[in-house]
């Protein structure tokens, strides 16, 4: 497949995951409201997430014929790294609005950005100092703007940045694996899925889990599942081996556009004009890191 197709093929990839991935944090806020508490979102979210790499996995291996090899501990990196992700995502849900925690969470590429820049000792471009200053101002608005409407919990804004720290971890290690490796994304997706599914069989035999009772909450919870099965497994996997863990993950903060609008249109859940602001900023930036870096690129082709 040529750059020009694989760069389509991951574009479009990434959006739709993008879109997907808006639902599940208004989703979790309806069932925080109904009484479900995290420990039976992530063991069930995470038991559909699996199946639906597990399958997609199955039809990869059997197309290789059984030759892709196992890497123990890149797949226990990647498998823990994305249970703590999710574990803080929905933890964070239960004090700040979707759109909030959306938001701060998906400043993580630009930090992504820099700790992969760092890890291979290269020069860090003025364009990405420049977003990450931009970054921090408009989740300065973000913040600023729920704390003068009595809406943020400082303790929510705590288990964002630990998401955020999960995932630039996982991003690095999912994009050394599947886009410099050529790891088999599906088959590599369900053996890092099945360890996170351990990881939270592990937390409900510690704590417990209060499950839904009736149908429509089950429902959404296994709705939640495949979105995040789909949008943030398979097409993170996918995403990540057509365009690499950078650009594949600047690309995905359309996601907090989505989900602002989506938790606007279904849950009433409405930010202040300040807050409104600051994801603008913060989707401006992205905008302007991609534009810098294509640039950027393109000049060193020539």
């Amino acid at each position: 497949m040529s750059e020009n197709k694989h760069y389509i093929w991951g574009f479009a990839i990434t959006v739709a995951s993008a879109i997907l991935l808006g639902f599940y944090p208004s989703i979790a806020r309806v069932l925080y409201i109904d009484g479900i508490d995290f420990v039976a979102m992530i063991l069930v979210v995470t038991a559909v997430r699996f199946l639906v790499m597990l399958v997609s996995g199955i039809i990869a291996f059997r197309k290789k014929h059984g030759s892709e090899s196992l890497e123990i501990k890149s797949v226990m990196s990647v498998g823990i790294s994305t249970f703590v992700s999710s574990c803080s995502i929905f933890v964070g849900l239960q004090y700040l609005e979707a759109p909030v925690m959306m938001i701060v969470f998906f400043s993580y590429p630009i930090f992504l950005t820099l700790f992969n820049q760092y890890i291979k000792k290269e020069h860090v471009p003025s364009f990405i100092w420049l977003t990450l200053v931009l970054v921090f101002i408009g989740l300065c608005f973000v913040v600023l703007g729920g704390v003068s409407l009595g809406k943020v919990n400082y303790i929510g804004l705590l288990w964002a940045g630990i998401a955020v720290v999960a995932s630039v971890f996982r991003g690095y290690l999912l994009g050394v694996r599947v886009h410099v490796n050529k790891d088999d994304p599906s088959i590599f997706g369900a053996q890092f899925t099945f360890i996170s599914l351990l990881c939270c069989l592990v937390l409900y035999a510690v704590k417990g889990a209060t499950f839904p009772s009736d149908f429509e909450n089950w429902s959404l919870l296994i709705l939640a599942g495949l979105v995040l099965g789909i949008g943030g497994t398979l097409g993170i996997v996918w995403g990540t081996r057509f365009l690499g863990a950078v650009r594949f993950n600047l690309l995905l903060n359309v996601e907090p556009v989505a989900g602002t609008v989506i938790a606007a249109l279904f849950i009433n859940e409405v930010l202040s004009p300040t807050q409104y602001m600051g994801v603008a900023i913060v989707v401006s930036c992205i905008v302007f890191y991609q534009w810098a870096e294509l640039k950027q690129r393109s000049g060193n082709k020539t």
